[in-house]
């Protein structure tokens, strides 16, 4: 007989968000290496028993800490992309919500990028993700070149390319927490339309 496992109370998973939250934000300002269970606790404003009765372990709340970041990211990225219906209105709004998130999740993309670093095991996580959004953006670039909108490619480089434009914006932020990421959406959206558009 398999385990079912409970439902968390609203109070339970407000609580939990409310430490991803800190984990996050205590990465982000102090490194992966600093982070310890202490410090997230008291960035959080909990006890660091809490932590523990909700996660465990901090390799556990790490790897919640970076699904969130995805989770976030469909609701706040996913959701209005695939609200569009032609090739370009996909292609553009994917590149600047992406950049917008970056900018309006400073913490957890810094955290993300510093875990990654760190080459903590729940990095695969991260991979999966990036390979899933990678075959994504193919998918968008082979509907514009059926459609006779994109100019002939390899869609499959092309959209490592506009990942890895995106991915760069990450780690600019992580050098400059001040970076404004709409110069860099704009630059990039200009770019690639340009390459790419016929």
């Amino acid at each position: 007989m398999s385990e079912v496992t409970p439902q968390l109370t609203a109070i339970e998973r407000a609580r939990r968000s409310q430490i991803i939250a800190g984990a996050a934000a205590c990465i982000s300002k102090n490194g992966y290496s600093a982070a310890s269970l202490t410090a997230i606790a008291k960035e959080a404003g909990v006890g660091k028993g809490v932590i523990l009765y909700h996660f465990g372990n901090k390799d556990t709340l790490i790897e919640e800490v970076l699904k969130h970041v995805y989770v976030l990211a469909d609701a706040e990225v996913g959701t209005r992309v695939r609200a569009q219906t032609t090739p370009k209105g996909l292609l553009d709004v994917f590149i600047s919500e992406s950049f917008a998130f970056i900018s309006a999740r400073r913490d957890y993309v810094i955290a993300l990028l510093l875990i990654l670093a760190d080459g903590h095991a729940a990095s695969r996580i991260v991979h999966g993700q990036v390979q899933s959004s990678t075959q994504d953006l193919k998918d968008i670039l082979e509907y514009g070149q059926r459609e006779g909108v994109f100019r002939a490619f390899d869609a499959g480089e092309v959209a490592k390319m506009i990942r890895t434009l995106i991915d760069v914006a990450s780690y600019a932020l992580r050098d400059n927490p001040l970076a404004d990421m709409s110069i860099y959406a704009h630059e990039a959206r200009s770019f690639i339309q340009a390459a790419i558009y016929l």
